[in-house]
């Protein structure tokens, strides 16, 4: 039990073929506490989920999930255990905006007739409206905002007779099978580092993971802690920022070399930073991230038993039948299973080790005597290795129809500003980040509620309902350099919007700032607004302007910062990126930190252009009506940002910068 807080643990875990019987009035005694602990925690969950403080609540969760993982670990885990610690944290990340989205419920239609997107001193000619031109808006039809209005008084009644914390609440039915959400949480003390997994037709996963277990496992003085990597994100960006502003002063050559030599210095250090994200807390446990749906049930069979084999003969090599007595063969759940299966070969040897010592934990809290200081970690680590060789030649074999695997990141507020996206195993996957699980399940909700309304359903070769949002590109709003003091991103885009208002009907601002009524009226009445300029926009709206939208279109704001959200204390972070969540928004492509404009402008150059292909090039000869939208690409939106990141000449440190919160969409 001394190692128990040290330990790496998982829900589920290997459950023992036969009773323990070794200190059974020890296990019995703890899991009673844990048990009363569990109940006091409920009870006072249950009293404060709806208005308590928020920090409370959260290190309550928190502490539930600690003590289902002791649970499990004593021989008390079940699937409806792991299944509650697992929604408790995909849905503890968001508390406050959970709240924020009632009260803003409020605000989304009150007189909504004279609101002052319909200001009647405003000229209607100039009012920002699509272009109608041979264009069937007939999103239009069925009551549109008869819909709007009954989807969000669902979600008040949804979230006001029931908290967000009840488990029963989470159901994925109406998710897509390779949609997987990944919540990523840190305790209090930041000691410890909860991952969960929820997936259509799988059962959840969570692991549990002391982040500094490999340096005191090595010995190591110099541990890679949460506060370290905190430092040196906040060191990289912060020194970014200054060389960035230093740049337009540089005028010679040899200034010019030294300030491209410490840029590309800081750019390693962040591509360091990601690896280790990786390396030091995830380890082995990185597979987490992995697609699932690469082995048959007989090589997860063959893996389990190969496992088996290595573990045994080194427990229990040369020992008495007495010891042989514990060998009970711990069975490992195909969800651990499996994702351990994905763990390459190749990996770093600490990687490896990171499972033996996880394996050996299981055996000892079965009851099997593990002396640590009488086994060869290098030889089983070795052993562990070449059954991973063998179970790698039967992956890929399966073929999947379900397509790329889409991840969205539901993190916590003390994870949120690392850049996760980037991480070795992640980088150029689909990821998106989403407040919480329940926020993707209201989203889901909203495009099936509203799918009559915005498209045409399309059912796929298996006769299933393909749930894709759809948007119409025709139906985009730009606005271009809007202080006036961007002329070189101005230069760069203005030809290619002046074809694509052309060709294909955009309209736009370019080179003056909007109005608040012209950006709140492209948001609620288009389908894609680009926004070319400073920051998220906020000198232009303001947030409670947008949280109020009934609908917001898809949007991509390419400047500074624009995706990053603000550091509150003990309180859940708040920022542009929120605000866009609440007022409905499916899709939002935001930077975490400050970029420099060239290299910001290639990447997003390359999403618009060559990932979602929206230039003449792509348009079709004649203007389509909007019930027979043909897709422009097969990529999401999702999918062209994180395909793009290298197209940065910095990859890391401005690559790294954009993220999306939301949903994959696909333009026709």
């Amino acid at each position: 039990m001394s190692s128990l807080t040290e330990s790496a643990v998982t829900m589920p875990l290997g459950i023992p073929e036969k009773k323990i019987k070794d200190r059974q009035s020890t296990r019995l005694s703890i899991q009673a506490v844990l048990t009363r602990a569990e109940d006091a925690f409920l009870s006072a969950l249950d009293l404060v989920a709806g208005g308590g403080k928020v920090e409370s609540i959260r290190q309550a969760c928190l502490a539930l999930a600690l003590l289902k993982a002791f649970q499990t670990s004593l021989g008390q885990g079940s699937q409806n255990v792991t299944s509650a610690a697992a929604s408790t944290l995909a849905s503890s990340s968001s508390i406050t905006l959970h709240r924020e989205l009632l009260h803003a419920i409020e605000t989304k239609f009150i007189d909504i007739e004279h609101s002052d997107v319909n200001w009647p001193s405003f000229d209607p000619s100039d009012t920002v409206k699509p272009n109608n031109d041979d264009v069937d808006l007939s999103e239009d039809f069925d009551d549109h905002d008869g819909k709007l209005r009954f989807y969000w008084q669902m979600i008040k009644s949804k979230y006001e007779s029931k908290h967000i914390l009840a488990a029963d609440a989470i159901s994925l039915e109406n998710v897509p099978a390779n949609w997987a959400v990944i919540s990523i949480n840190v305790s209090e003390d930041r000691n410890t580092m909860f991952i969960s997994r929820h997936q259509n037709g799988y059962e959840p996963i969570v692991f549990c993971l002391p982040v500094d277990r490999q340096g005191r496992r090595e010995g190591d003085d110099d541990i890679w802690t949460f506060d370290t990597a905190v430092g040196e994100l906040e060191t990289i960006i912060k020194a970014s920022n200054e060389s960035a502003r230093r740049a337009k002063h540089i005028t010679t050559p040899e200034g010019r070399a030294e300030w491209w030599a410490e840029r590309r210095a800081l750019d390693k250090r962040m591509e360091e930073l990601c690896v280790n994200l990786e390396f030091v807390w995830l380890g082995a446990f990185k597979t987490i991230l992995s697609p699932r749906n690469r082995f048959s049930k007989a090589d997860l069979s063959n893996f389990s038993d190969s496992l088996d084999k290595i573990f045994r003969a080194a427990l229990l090599g040369g020992r008495n039948s007495k010891t042989k007595g514990y060998a009970t063969k711990p069975h490992l759940d195909d969800a651990l299973l499996e994702s351990f299966a994905s763990l390459s070969s190749k990996c770093k040897e600490e990687e490896i080790e990171d499972l033996v010592y996880f394996i050996l934990d299981i055996y000892q809290f079965h009851g099997v005597p593990v002396a640590l200081s009488e086994l060869d970690i290098d030889q089983i680590a070795l052993d562990v290795k070449g059954a991973l060789e063998k179970v790698e030649m039967k992956q890929n074999k399966i073929s999947s129809t379900l397509g790329e695997e889409h991840i969205f990141l539901a993190l916590d507020k003390n994870v949120q500003p690392f850049p996760w996206e980037s991480i070795p195993i992640l980088r150029g996957r689909p990821i998106s980040r989403i407040p919480s699980l329940s926020f993707l399940l209201d989203q889901v909700a909203m495009g099936n509620h509203l799918r009559s309304s915005l498209t045409q359903s399309i059912v796929a070769a298996d006769n299933h309902l393909d749930i894709k949002r759809i948007v119409n590109s025709r139906r985009t709003f730009y606005i271009l350099n809007p202080s006036g003091d961007l002329a070189r991103t101005e230069t760069h885009f203005k030809p290619w919007i002046d074809e694509m208002a052309e060709k294909a009907g955009w309209k736009g601002i370019v080179g003056r700032p909007p109005a608040e009524m012209e950006m709140r009226a492209a948001l609620r009445d288009y389908d894609l607004v680009l926004y070319f300029g400073h920051g998220g926009a906020e000198q232009y709206i303001s947030s409670q302007k947008i949280r109020s939208l009934p609908q917001c279109a898809t949007t991509m704001l390419w400047g500074c910062s624009s995706g990053h959200l603000k550091e509150q204390g003990d309180f859940d972070r708040t920022g542009t990126a929120w605000h866009y969540m609440v007022a409905g928004c499916p899709s939002l492509v935001g930077n975490l930190w400050d970029v420099t404009d060239r290299d910001i402008d290639r990447l997003s150059e390359h999403v618009l252009k060559h990932g979602l292909h929206l230039d003449a090039a792509h348009q079709p000869q004649s203007r389509s009506r909007a019930n027979t939208l043909l897709p422009l690409s097969e990529l999401s939106t999702v999918q062209a940002v994180n395909k793009a990141r290298n197209e940065c000449k910095l990859k890391y440190l401005n690559g790294a910068a954009p993220v999306i919160y939301g949903l994959p969409v696909y333009l026709h």
